[in-house]
């Protein structure tokens, strides 16, 4: 496990540098605290509030071979914390949806399957742990010679829902009331929406997240392991839900 301390965090010296390094837009600048160097890699931290859920995500995103940041459980102090290295390629950019975008309804300017693919398969995993933040300042675009969604990350605003009290869902690119007729309509122009939840359905995370823990020296508690259980039966609650749509 990484342990870190006050003299891995940015600190005001080199800024362009690590700005530079880091190749971050004057967003993400706000939030350059955040960085750490640690042998000449930088890592992005960020608090652990007692749940896994950056774990899960990315457990979930891998299922469905879906770029996603790594995370990994650090210590400082007597206190514990997410880290992830910096996933962002120097020769390449990356742009919010709204920088590339444009409407009301922006997944439907999209004209290149492979990457409504990639784009569904996020709704997917929102879906399943009851997203409430994909905001557009919550994933990128990766542009180079095409453009792609640049690995995935931000689980944290997870599970604040069920089954029954999630109503909507809102991306940056769309939202979706959960009503039949939408849902149906959905489904009519993106039928791979049903193949990556099928995926989702039948993919034992709670395992998943044992094992991911148990590389990180970690075993999961009781209450844990029963908030978790709890809610990926809701998750799989509300897929049956678009499923029936």
């Amino acid at each position: 496990m990484i342990i870190l301390n006050e003299n891995n965090f940015f600190n005001n010296e080199n800024k362009e540098k690590w700005i530079k390094d880091l190749n971050l837009d004057e967003i993400e600048e706000e939030r350059l605290y955040n960085w750490v160097n640690i042998d000449g890699k930088y890592y992005y931290v960020k608090s652990n509030f007692g749940k896994y859920h950056e774990l899960v995500g990315e457990e979930i995103a891998k299922s469905l071979n879906l770029k996603t940041a790594h995370y990994e459980i650090c210590k400082k102090g007597d206190y514990f914390y997410y880290i992830s290295p910096n996933f962002k390629d120097k020769n390449k950019t990356y742009k919010h949806a709204y920088e590339l975008y444009e409407g009301k309804d922006k997944l439907k300017e999209i004209n290149d399957l492979e990457l409504i693919k990639e784009i569904l398969k996020m709704y997917a995993l929102d879906i399943f742990m009851m997203q409430v933040d994909r905001t557009a300042f919550n994933f990128l675009f990766e542009v180079g010679d095409k453009i792609s969604l640049a690995p995935l990350y931000d689980y944290s605003c997870s599970y604040f829902a069920n089954a029954d009290s999630y109503k909507n869902y809102n991306n940056a690119l769309f939202n979706l009331n959960f009503n039949n007729k939408e849902l149906s309509k959905f489904k009519d122009n993106y039928p791979e929406i049903e193949d990556y939840l099928d995926i989702i359905y039948n993919t034992d995370y709670l395992d998943l997240l044992k094992e991911n823990l148990k590389n990180n020296d970690i075993k999961l508690d009781k209450t844990n392991e029963k908030f978790y259980n709890e809610k990926f039966k809701e998750g799989r609650k509300l897929i049956n839900k678009i499923y029936r749509a």
